[in-house]
């Protein structure tokens, strides 16, 4: 996760917005005229602005609270990821004015930043280049997802580090190919904004029976996910928690258990930061990965199982989610405490030894025959 440094003197103050085209880096905009009312959304302008501009100081004539500076650094945080290299910033006050300098990740000049954001920019194309034009949202959505985790390492070395670095951000995801979840996060937003798909990132703190979604203490470790928008209707999707490298898995098959899927099925294992405006109503399964694949068992019995199963006849590994965890209990009892695994034969060609995975929490069960 990324970490937000506030140095903040607050006294009297100033409101500036003024784009200027073509600024050097680090030149501050020009003033505009006072502005008495400085509210959270001239803030977000002002500071947005600069950005666009590859400055990183913005200038305000009257009062800026630093309440307001904060949130409208966190709304910017959270949706725009290709200014990946703020990390953090400071306010100055005095002689009725304010300045708000946007700190840069590892004191990158002008020129780098410059090349560094066509790197991303290339990066994203050659994702979306991968696309065929006769997926749907849904479609794009699962090829990003699958492609960012077949691309990406966890960077367990950057988890672990006290200070922010490139792997918390989409440059490191899509361009280094290793991140941690904020770092997933926005290499997802990123792309799924170039695509025109709605979606935006949140953070919060997470925990399931897997340890490493928890520290030493086994508590819950903050954590940073994704919401789309299909139809017209929100979904949760979690790229990090279905790399099976996050959890240090190295060549364990890809997962979909967090993709589309709703709040009854997210909020189980996490819960949201409330400093955060963004918070989508992600009521509905209609587009969850794994009904819309045919997968989605809602009532047990062999039959069900094994339709779903040869679904994935070719590729000899069977994705499935169960309803509930009554349904859940009585297909792994039935499966492999009853042997019923074995008699899939008539579906799907099962070898003599059986791989599976399977998350208590999420109802899902993954079998490589």
């Amino acid at each position: 996760m990324k970490k937000t440094i506030i140095l903040s003197a607050l006294s009297s103050l100033l409101l500036l917005t003024g784009c200027t085209e073509n600024a050097d880096f680090f030149t501050p905009l020009s003033e505009s005229s006072a502005v008495e009312n400085i509210d959270t959304e001239i803030i977000y302008n002002g500071v947005l602005c600069s950005l666009e501009n590859m400055t990183n100081f913005s200038e305000y004539k009257g009062f800026v609270d630093s309440a307001d500076v904060e949130t409208a650094m966190n709304r910017i945080r959270r949706s725009r990821p290709e200014f990946f290299w703020a990390n953090g910033y400071t306010v100055k006050s005095g002689n009725s004015r304010s300045e708000i300098t946007v700190n840069v990740l590892n004191d990158y000049t002008a020129g780098q930043l410059n090349s560094m954001l066509h790197e991303l920019e290339a990066a994203a194309d050659e994702v979306i280049s991968g696309i065929s034009p006769d997926l749907d949202d849904f479609g794009k959505i699962v090829y990003v997802h699958d492609y960012i985790i077949g691309n990406t390492v966890y960077d367990h070395i950057g988890a672990d580090s006290d200070v922010n670095g490139l792997w918390g951000t989409a440059y490191g995801c899509l361009v280094d190919g290793k991140a941690v979840c904020q770092g997933y996060s926005e290499a997802f937003q990123y792309i799924m904004d170039r695509l025109g798909i709605p979606c935006g990132t949140v953070t919060g703190l997470a925990r399931s029976s897997d340890p490493y979604s928890q520290d030493d203490n086994g508590e819950a470790v903050p954590h940073a996910w994704n919401y789309v928008n299909i139809g017209g209707k929100n979904y949760w999707i979690d790229v990090t928690w279905d790399d099976p490298d996050e959890g240090q898995v190295a060549g364990s098959p890809i997962m979909h258990t967090y993709c589309l899927i709703n709040d009854e099925r997210m909020l189980r294992t996490r819960s949201l930061d409330a400093d955060q405006g963004n918070i989508p109503n992600c009521y509905s399964m209609d587009d969850n990965y794994y009904v819309r694949n045919g997968t989605y068992i809602a009532l047990y019995s062999k039959s069900n199982v094994g339709t779903a199963i040869s679904a994935y006849s070719e590729s000899g590994e069977a994705e499935l989610m169960f309803a509930d965890e009554s349904v859940y209990n009585e297909a792994m009892s039935a499966l492999f405490d009853g042997g019923e695994l074995w008699e899939l034969d008539e579906y799907a060609a099962m070898s003599e030894s059986v791989n599976y995975t399977n998350d208590d929490n999420m109802y899902v069960l993954k079998i490589a025959y």
